[in-house]
Formats: structure tokens, sequence, C-alpha cells
């Protein structure tokens, strides 16, 4: 028996040992590297030196030594003598292969080398064949020297036009940039055992000393097991320069290789261990074998990283990853699997399915990334413990692009970790290319994002971009230390998730840019940072936010309902949403406006600021009436425990073009620079239990001639509300003690003949009617026609009447009262009339008045009461 192949597998390895120090360690880097010396072939019973003084101990505090026999020829008996010194020595009385080990630690690491003595009866002639030329004929390799001495020896590049079969135990030895190509006429069969491997290596037993064996048959004989295969990787095996540069001590190449290669080991390779490449529809199948002490443990295509095995192991290099670093296409099916080290990753355009095993691993090449394209798939499924990774080959924000989908095929990327993504988009044009994110969700993209860490983005961490019909389930993701925390077109604001973190990012923000129309119900999620708002109407169906939801509008951005769509609101008190500017000042953005009738409207516990840049729709009147909230034409909505601040120009506007229904109560206002635009018609869905005070303005304005009609009633407020030009009544009026009302420039309170009026203010809590400007005559006074005998005014004060009298003609309008009764009925009680332009009271075509405890002062008319 030769050699020991499982033994082999760990031989001739320098490890050096290191400990990785913080910036803010002093201590440095202490290498402890043993060496035990050259190979050495030498006469059988001279005695050979192990001299192991070549190697490092850099601690200065010496180490501990041991010289040991990891093989020798069966039944030799030989003896290390002084095992613990740094010199040692033994005499083989066997020929053949001894390969001794040298072990020495310390405190500060360990570390261990190999060296082989190889000992002849001659101390040198072999018995070794040389091959220099190709081999076209049938060849079988056998074992025809001493164990440990290489049976043949390749002088040049060969190729193998023929059967070649290696006996187990066999050692082949290359020299200087020598190698062996297996053409498609030849094939190879090497099959050696656990017992006696056989060897492929380089007469100098160095990285890079000969080529390397390059395998190209498809005959199904094709084997390659218990067979190590080292030194290989001076260049490649072949004559044109693409192939002089695939330089591996294994190349697996050309259409429709054959080969079964198990439990080999490939090792001390200057560049890679293996190499495949440009091979389709292959019969590889690679099992149990070793790559280490390799510049990289391989080179595969990306089609091909199938192939790979995660039963192999691929650690011990210089570099531990998979290469593969020229962009293809998957046009067929293809699995990537779990290895012991990344995979690296080219640019991968994807138009078949892809299946990525849980824990799998990949470093992506600078500037590439998976285009999921309509044909294909992507299943990137790991597990909780067991998850995929996909990072930059520098740790650094933005090293590669990322991934885009835009398969209407179902995709699903879960437990999946993408770091380092965001350099550039994918695609072709300069639109797509600027797109930079490391996931982007676009056009038809069917996908399931669950439980995917996504971190060190230069841009956005992930995109979803409307422009076609996507189903998108994003449930349980982690977005954080990226330079923003995503972008959504809004048609797609309801696929974020709750259970999602987007926290801790430099912008902590939802993006979103395009302006959409949404015609669908639609739930907007609470998640942990705000949304950004672009323009945004929404037509059909129901949008539901939910408490504590946030968003941030864009600069010019609105929400905007109309059609038959409805918006539904539901913040709690501990809760609420929150609509502001992406900038903290006063009109930052338009705000909102709803105009539909759809009962679902429901806003309640919202917070709304920093709105008022401009109104909302396609006409200059509509641009120009400008306010947080508008509610317009036939608006049908319940309003409760919502707050408007920070308005540029009002907090809110209620504007009559149809028939509004609007229920009012508990809201606050402040803080803006106007507070309220009304149609005077819905004076009375204010409330009382609602704040209005602290604007800039603190006013109800009213900016039209209107006709209330109905059982109205107009609560006291904490401001006051405005009387326009004519303000008709034709319903029943009630206003609440404590009102206050400031008429407009010749405007006025005109109770008709249908409506009536009761006024009952109480002592401190008088109802005023006062001109909008402190001076007698700015504005008409209140006109009674209505005969309805309990139409009542009490305990009020009037001033600054007596602009104009009530009517068309010349006549009415130089009838300029305080309180007129044309025709009709009132009764006043305990009111003070004072600042007027004209009389106090009058009436007129039989009108009545009773009264008692009024007051007059500085009243310019003739009289102060006049019949």
């Amino acid at each position: 028996m030769k050699r020991n192949f499982g033994l082999l597998l760990f031989v001739s390895t320098m490890l050096m040992l290191f400990t990785a120090c913080e910036e803010d360690e002093l201590t440095p880097d202490i290498n402890i590297i043993a060496n035990a010396g050259p190979d050495q072939t030498v006469e059988t019973g001279q005695e050979v030196l192990l001299d192991g003084t070549a190697s490092v101990d850099e601690s200065g505090e010496g180490v501990q030594i041991e010289w040991s026999f990891q093989s020798r020829p069966s039944g030799s008996d030989a003896v290390i003598q002084d095992a613990g010194s740094i010199i040692a020595r033994f005499t083989p009385d066997l020929d053949g292969s001894y390969v001794v080990k040298l072990s020495i630690n310390n405190n500060h690491g360990s570390s261990s080398d190999e060296t082989t003595v190889i000992a002849t009866a001659s101390g040198g002639a072999t018995g070794t064949i040389e091959i220099s030329s190709n081999i076209t004929d049938d060849l079988l390799m056998e074992m025809i020297t001493p164990e440990g001495i290489a049976d043949y020896i390749v002088t040049s590049n060969i190729d193998v036009r023929a059967n070649l079969v290696i006996e187990p135990g066999v050692i082949v030895e290359f020299r200087s940039d020598a190698g062996m190509r297996v053409r498609q006429e030849g094939s190879i069969k090497a099959v050696g055992n656990q017992q006696d491997s056989i060897i492929f290596r380089g007469t100098v037993k160095v990285p890079g000393h000969w080529r390397g064996l390059r395998v190209d048959s498809n005959n199904p004989v094709n084997e390659l097991a218990y067979i190590a295969i080292k030194h290989g990787g001076s260049d490649g095996v072949g004559g044109s320069v693409a192939e002089r540069n695939r330089k591996a001590n294994l190349i697996i190449q050309s259409d429709a290789v054959r080969l079964k290669a198990h439990n080999m080991l490939i090792a001390e390779g200057s560049e890679h261990g293996l190499y495949i490449h440009a091979i389709n529809n292959p019969f590889v199948e690679l099992s149990n074998n070793t790559y280490t002490r390799n510049s990289r443990p391989a080179y595969v295509d990306a089609a091909m990283f199938y192939l790979l095995d995660g039963e192999s192991d691929y650690t011990g290099n210089d570099h531990d990853y998979i290469a593969a670093s020229t962009d293809m296409t998957l046009s067929s099916p293809t699995a990537w699997p779990k290895l012991n080290v990344p995979l690296e990753l080219p640019g991968v355009t994807v138009d078949s399915d892809l299946e990525i095993e849980p824990g799998a691993q990949f470093l992506v090449a600078g500037g590439k990334g998976i285009y999921v394209r309509s044909g294909g798939s992507i299943h990137a499924v790991g597990e909780d413990t067991d998850p995929i990774v996909l990072k930059g080959k520098i740790d650094v924000r933005g090293h590669w692009n990322g991934i885009r989908i835009t398969s209407n095929n179902l995709n699903r990327l879960e437990y999946l970790e993408i770091h380092n993504g965001g350099q550039g988009g994918l695609g072709g044009s300069v639109a797509e290319r600027n797109r930079s994110t490391s996931l982007m969700l676009d056009e038809n993209a069917r996908v399931v994002v669950s439980n995917v860490t996504i971190s060190k983005s230069e841009n956005y961490p992930f995109w979803i971009r409307g422009g076609g019909n996507m189903n998108i389930e994003f449930v349980s993701n982690t977005i954080t230390d990226n330079k923003h925390a995503g972008w959504v077109d809004a048609r797609y604001f309801h696929v974020l998730d709750g259970s999602s973190s987007f926290t801790g990012n430099d912008t902590e923000r939802i993006s979103s840019g395009a302006d959409v129309t949404i015609a669908q119900d639609r739930t907007w999620k609470k998640i942990d940072v705000p949304y950004a708002l672009p323009q945004v109407t929404f037509t059909e169906g129901i949008l539901t936010i939910e408490a504590g939801a946030s968003f941030q509008a864009n600069n010019d951005g609105y929400l905007y309902v109309r059609g038959n769509g409805a918006l539904k609101v539901l913040g709690t008190q501990n809760n609420p949403v929150e609509f502001t500017g992406q900038t903290q000042v006063r009109g930052a953005w338009r705000g909102m406006k709803i105009i539909t009738n759809n009962p679902q409207n429901q806003l309640s516990h919202m917070i709304i600021k920093h709105g008022g840049q401009n109104g909302i729709g396609s006409s200059v009147a509509e641009r120009n009436r400008v306010a947080s909230l508008m509610l317009d034409e036939n608006v049908r909505i319940s309003i409760d425990n919502i707050a408007i601040h920070e308005s540029l120009e009002y907090a809110f506007w209620i504007r009559h073009v149809n028939n509004l229904n609007i229920e009012f109560s508990n809201n606050t206002f402040t803080g803006n620079e106007k507070l309220a635009m009304v149609d005077a018609r819905y004076f009375h869905v204010l409330d009382g239990n609602s704040s209005y005070s602290g604007n800039d303005d603190d006013i109800i304005r009213s900016d039209a001639n209107t006709t209330a009609s109905g059982n109205i009633k107009w609560d006291r407020l904490d401001v006051p509300y405005e009387l326009p030009d004519i303000v008709q009544v034709e319903g029943n009026l009630e206003i609440e003690a404590g009102a206050r009302f400031e008429g407009n420039n010749d405007g006025g309170l005109d109770i008709l003949s249908t409506g009536s009026i009761r006024a009952i203010g109480t002592p401190g809590d008088e109802i005023e009617f006062v001109g909008g400007i402190n001076s007698p005559g700015h504005w008409r006074g209140i006109n009674v026609r209505s005969a309805d005998s309990g139409n009542e005014i009490s305990h009020f004060v009037i001033r600054h009447t007596g602009s104009n009298g009530f009517g068309s003609s010349v006549s009415d309008r130089s009838r300029q009262q305080a309180i007129q009764v044309w025709g009709g009925f009132l009764k006043l009680t305990n009111g003070e009339i004072t600042d007027g332009a004209g009389d106090g009271i009058k009436s007129h075509a039989g009108g009545v008045i009773e009264r008692s405890g009024i007051t007059y002062s500085s009243i310019n008319g003739e009289n102060e009461v006049g019949f």
C-alpha cells in the first residue's frame, strides 16, 4: 500500500494564525508559523535531518515543538529522534514515502507543517517513465516505483486522444508549465481508493508549477475519484488567449462534458482549484471533494453553480469564495447551492426558474446584479436559522446594483439578507439605470418578500414602482442602515406592513415621487416611519388609513378624494394619523380635498400640518381655494378629533356647491395663517366643543351671499363668524348664547318669511353682532321678514350697522337700521345697539316688534326707534 488518501487530504498545510484587532486596540498581530523544511529524496538507511529552524515565532516567548509521522511505508519501524527539538532526525528503514509533521504552539497560537521524505535503495534512480507526447493509444498507468516516488513524469503539454486508465496509488508528476488535456475522442478514468490515492503534482511542489488537467471529453467512462491534483495553475490548458487565462488545477470545459469527480483533493493551485466554463447540457457530477490551499477554490460560470455540492469543502484558500466574473443569462432552470464559502455573482439575467438553497451565500461584484425578467422567476427561500445572504465583495454602501424583478411568475424572497446594494439600476435605458436600489419590484412583478433584511444601500434599499399590475406581499422585513428607508409608488403603499421595520436609515421616510390615481380599496398601514405623500387622487373604493400611520407630503403633494371614492382615517387618541410636510413650514404641501358623497368618509383623530401651498383641482378657481382641508361639492363626511396647524392660508374650507352632509366635533385649529372659509349655509356644522383660536386670523370667514335652510343652529365658538354680503335664512335658525358675528362690508342677516330666528343670549354670554371694522355703517344689520311668533333676540349687542337697507329698490336701500322688521314679528329683550350709521330699530309694512330692556348709544339716524 503506497499512501493513505484520508491523510493526504490534510498534508502539506501552512497555517497562519492571527488575531483581528479592533481599530482602538494597540496589540499587534503575532504570527506563529511552522516550517518543516523542504521535501527530500534519500537512500534507504541514510539518516535524515528534519530542520524546523525556518519556523516563525514573533512572540519571542518560545514554542512547544513536536515532530511526528503522518504516514510511512507499511511495516516500517522508523523512529524520530529528538522529536521535541527544532532539529530532529530519523533513519528510513524501508523504501517509500515518509510524511513527517511539525507542530508548534504557545499562548499566542499554534501551527503545523509537513515535509515528505522519499527513501530508495539507490537514493536517486526510481524507474519513473517520462511522457512527452500525446497519448493516442489506450494507456494503463500502473505503479512502477517505490512508494512516494513518481511513477510517471509529464514533460510538456499533452493531449489524451485515447482511453487513459490510472490505477490506485499511481503518482504522476508534471514539469514546469506542462499539462494534460483529455480531448473529445479520449477519456480518463483515474479511480483510487481511501488507502491508495492517485496523485497529480508538480515536480517542484509549489503552487503554479504546472498548468493542470483539462477535461473536454463526453465519454461516460470519465471518472476522477480519490485523486489529489496539486501545484497547477501556471497557465491555462489550450491555445487561445482566453484558454490560457483559465488557470486551475482541474479545468472542465466544452460542450456536453461527461465527468464523475468525487473524493478529490484539489490543492495548492496558484489561481483556482477548479475551473468550470462554457458547458452546455453537462453530465458532470461533483461530490465530496476538498478544494484547499489554492488562491481560490473554484471558478464556475453562474449557470453551472448547481454542479457544486454542499458536501464538498471549499475552505482554507487565500480567497474563500467561488469566483464567477462573466455576465450571463440563465435561460434554463438553475439551482444555486449552499456551500461552506460564498459564490461570487457577476451580472445575471434570469429568463428561467432560479432556485437558491437555504444558507447559500453570495459576494456580488461591483456594479453587478440579478435581473429577473418576464420569463423567469426567483425562489430565494432561506430559513430563520439559515438565511440566504447576498452582499458586496467590498463591504461598503452601494458596491453592487441589486435585484430587479419584473416577472409575473411567482417569485419568493424569504429569509434573505441583501447588503451593500444600490449602486445603480438594472436595465437598458437611462431611466432604468438611474433607479438605484438594492431591490427593484417593477412592471408586472409578482413576489413575496418576507423576513428579508436590506442594509448598506447607497440609495434606496427597495423600490416598488408602478406601471403594471403588480402583486406583492411584503411582510416582517427589516430595512436598516441605508441612505433611505425605501421608495414606493403610492399605488402600492398598501403592501407595506406594520410588522416590518424601516428605522435606522439616514432618511427615515418611505419616499414616493410619482403622481398617481387609485381606483380600488386600499389600506395604508401604520409603519414605523412616515410615508412621503405625492399628488394622490382616489376615485373608487375606500382608502383606509390605520391608526398611527404618518405621512410627510412632498412639495406640492396632496390627497384628493373624488368620484365614488371614500377616505376613512381611523386614528385613536393615543395613535393619531398624521399628515405633515417634508419641510416643517407653512405651505409645504397643498393639503386634502374631499368632494364625494360616500357615507364611509371619516376623519377621526388626525393631525394635519404645513398645508395650504395651493388649491387642488385643474381650474384657476380651484387652485385659488387654498386650505389644508377642503370639503366641497356634495361631500358627506364625519370629522372628529382632528387638529390642523401651521397652514399657509386656511386651515379648512367648507364650500357648498350641492348638498353637503358634514358631522363635525371636538376638533382643534391653531397656529394657522387663516382659520377657515365656511359657506354660511354650513355654519351649523361647526361645534362649540372644537377649538378655533390661536391663528393669525381668528375668524370663520364666509365668501358669498347664501341662503341657509332647514333647522339649523349656530353654536357659540371661541372665535367669531363672518357674515358675508347677505345671509338669508329660510329655515329655523337658533343661535347659541355667546356666539359672535362680524358683518362683512355691506353684509347682513336676512330672516325670510319662511324662516325664523331664536338668538337667546344670557347675561355675560351675550350674542354679539358687530362690524368687521369698528366703524359705524360697516355692515347692514338684521332684517326680519318672518311672522313666526317664536322670533326672539335677547341679551345681545349690535354695533357698526347702517351701511345700507335690505331690498333692491332705492327706497329699500335707504332704510338703514340696526334691526328692521318688514311685515314680520320680533321680540327684542335686554339688548344694546350702538355705533350705528342709521336708525336703531324700525318696522315696516306692518311689522311688529316687542321690545324691552334695549339701550341705544351713538346711533346716527333720525330715530333710535322708528315705526
